[in-house]
């Protein structure tokens, strides 16, 4: 089992399915254009995403309308992984998103977990279980960062 903490380095690696990971969000830190275009790269036409009791993608093209439209307004999104672990094709991170607008101003911050295959440098299935912004506004800061 290969484990790592919270880092924000992207090296791609078609045999590192964690490094592989890290490349498709790092892209989403340029802007919202590179991170359309990372689904080429990164998704095939039959990956399932999945944002577990909310929304199902298959293929490329859904999960780019998905991510054109939500959130509102968001430029660039950047992933501090808090944990991430890879067995076999497998990885299971614990991360929060925190999405940017143009000007640099913070839209929204999820708390997420998930779990991802990949095959081949490939993300073939992505399940992400996250916690609503709405639901952490009454906490600490301490506990929404955790």
């Amino acid at each position: 089992m290969r484990q790592t903490h919270s880092t924000n380095n992207t090296t791609s690696s078609a045999t590192d399915p964690s490094a592989v990971f890290r490349e498709f969000f790092g892209r989403w830190s340029i802007s919202k254009a590179v991170a359309m275009a990372a689904f080429d790269e990164f998704f095939t036409p039959e990956t399932v995403w999945e944002n577990v009791g909310l929304v199902t993608t298959v293929g490329i093209e859904e999960a780019q309308a998905l991510v054109a439209t939500e959130p509102p307004g968001f430029e660039t999104m950047i992933v501090d992984f808090k944990f991430i672990v890879s067995q076999g094709p497998y990885v299971f991170t614990e991360r929060v998103d925190d999405f940017y607008g143009a000007a640099g101003e913070l839209l929204m911050s999820a708390r997420v977990a998930g779990v991802a295959e990949i095959r081949d440098g490939r993300i073939i299935v992505m399940r992400e279980y996250f916690i609503p912004p709405a639901a952490t506004s009454g906490t600490s800061g301490a506990a929404t960062n955790a």
